[in-house]
């Protein structure tokens, strides 16, 4: 089934993992020591953005990908802190955010970097990395395979990574992304 022109069931999943991605942030920043204050004001200056307001309802990879890319963070976090996680919840964290979003490819290899160095610092055996590399590769090697599936070829997929698309840059001013908001409002919440 699909939402067809049913805009709330379209939007409900950059809805609620802009929802979700406030209450991680918290949890995120109270995680690496601020007080559960200074950890709301910083997630409300760090999500209190243009570019939030802007995309935060957008179904795009780096909305959807958000929510999955902080609660890695999170798990990797508690786990540097003394508070293992379960790995099943790491690995399917790690392997959901490596599928929703690119930026949380970049997210998951550079947890397994740092924490394959900070193994060999230690001179103990790599044991974590694997959780975070193997859903980032799989990530990877998935996003390219359905490129080629669409593009139909090695050359439409070349065609399409080497081409850019969109139009020319614009200068957004506060009206103009007020103005947008309330649009996205409007239109979301009283379709």
């Amino acid at each position: 089934a699909h939402a067809g022109r049913r805009v709330t069931q379209l939007r409900s999943p950059a809805w609620a993992g802009s929802l979700i991605a406030i209450w991680l942030l918290w949890l995120l920043l109270e995680a690496l020591g601020l007080s559960p204050l200074a950890a709301a004001a910083g997630t409300i200056v760090g999500l209190g953005c243009p570019m939030w307001g802007a995309y935060g309802l957008m179904l795009d990879t780096w909305i959807v990908g958000l929510p999955w890319g902080i609660a890695a963070m999170l798990l990797w976090r508690r786990r540097v802190n003394g508070r293992w996680s379960p790995m099943w919840l790491t690995a399917g964290v790690a392997t959901i955010g490596a599928l929703t979003s690119w930026l949380n490819v970049i997210v998951l290899g550079f947890i397994g970097l740092v924490e394959m160095l900070e193994a060999r610092h230690k001179r103990q055996r790599v044991r974590l990395p694997w959780v975070w590399a193997l859903p980032a590769v799989a990530g990877v090697v998935l996003t390219f395979t359905w490129a080629y599936w669409v593009s139909g070829s090695i050359h439409g997929l070349t065609a399409i990574l080497t081409t850019r698309t969109g139009g020319g840059m614009t200068h957004d001013t506060p009206a103009n992304v007020i103005r947008a908001l309330w649009y996205y409002w409007k239109h979301s919440f009283t379709a």
